[in-house]
């Protein structure tokens, strides 16, 4: 009892100074939030979802991303920029060359029963593996979606999934905030830890119950705040200081670390001048950002990068 008086106090206050969202300042892309559109056979998805219909998609997108464009919900006109805007065309060139690590999926040889028995395909002839991109987020992936990417080449399959990430990722808010924000949230709850571990050492006669609850209360507040501050101090939504502009520079700063982060997991190279421009369209970014900021700002802790 005396554990749990230790403990919920402390988690309800980084629940209120967080906003309840602290492990959601990366990527939050749940099944429960993006869900595949199974409302029929065309090749729009509602009119109030669609970006944009095949027919206004030019030649140069990948045909894996107009294909994913057509069924994933959300995105609007931020979806539709990303299809249309001329700027992208030297970015979906650029992403086609640019090599991905894929790893081969062999093709099933058995299937599990709702029951939990496991039957043995036959066949005829011996089936081709299904080479994929390796790192990828369930939604980002084109059979996630309906989507067939038995014929797709691994860079297709990687340019869908940049895009999926963009559409999905941009769409939703997210709080900015400094090393410094991080690090003042978690130092109240290190102090809770430290009070717990002083009563039970130094306060007069704490029964063996309750000195032992006060350590196991201590080591959970300093392991689970721990946590939590690794995970904000890694995040691209937490910046080193915030900047003196008056134009959202942090928010887009933001954004562009976490699409580099992105693009670095998907294609394992940073692609500094490739992130400026999809930012700068997806964002509408007014004057456009340049390589040289997207270098800057993903100089940062928290921006995971690596190539070039």
């Amino acid at each position: 009892m005396l554990r749990m008086l230790q403990i919920i106090p402390v988690c309800f206050q980084w629940v209120l100074l967080t906003g309840g969202n602290s492990v959601q300042h990366g990527r939050d892309m749940s099944a429960n939030t993006f869900l595949p559109n199974t409302s029929g056979s065309s090749l729009c998805t509602p009119i109030e979802q669609r970006a944009v219909c095949p027919e206004y998609v030019p030649d140069w997108v990948p045909p894996a991303v107009k294909s994913l464009a057509m069924v994933i919900p959300g995105g609007g006109d931020l979806a539709r920029r990303l299809l249309t805007d001329p700027r992208m065309k030297a970015v979906w060139r650029t992403l086609k060359r640019t090599s991905v690590i894929t790893e081969e999926i062999p093709f099933p040889t058995s299937v599990i029963k709702e029951t939990g028995e496991e039957i043995t395909i036959s066949l005829k002839r011996p089936v081709p593996p299904t080479t994929q991109v390796a790192a990828l987020d369930p939604l980002e992936r084109l059979k996630t979606w309906g989507v067939s990417d038995r014929d797709v080449s691994p860079q297709d399959q990687a340019c869908a999934a940049l895009f999926a990430f963009t559409v999905f990722e941009f769409s939703q808010p997210r709080s900015v905030g400094t090393r410094s924000d991080a690090e003042a949230l978690a130092a109240p709850l290190f102090s809770a830890a430290k009070t717990c571990r002083w009563i039970a050492n130094e306060a007069p006669s704490p029964s063996p119950e309750e000195k032992g609850a006060l350590e196991v209360a201590a080591a959970y507040i300093e392991k689970w705040v721990g946590w939590q501050l690794n995970h904000l101090l890694n995040s691209p939504y937490t910046i080193g200081k915030k900047s003196s502009g008056t134009r959202g520079d942090d928010k887009v700063r933001a954004r562009v670390r976490a699409l580099a982060t992105a693009t670095n997991r998907i294609f394992g190279k940073s692609l500094y001048g490739t992130v400026a421009i999809i930012t700068t369209v997806a964002l509408e970014i007014t004057p456009a950002i340049g390589k040289q900021s997207v270098i800057n700002w993903c100089s940062e802790q928290g921006c995971q990068l690596g190539g070039a």
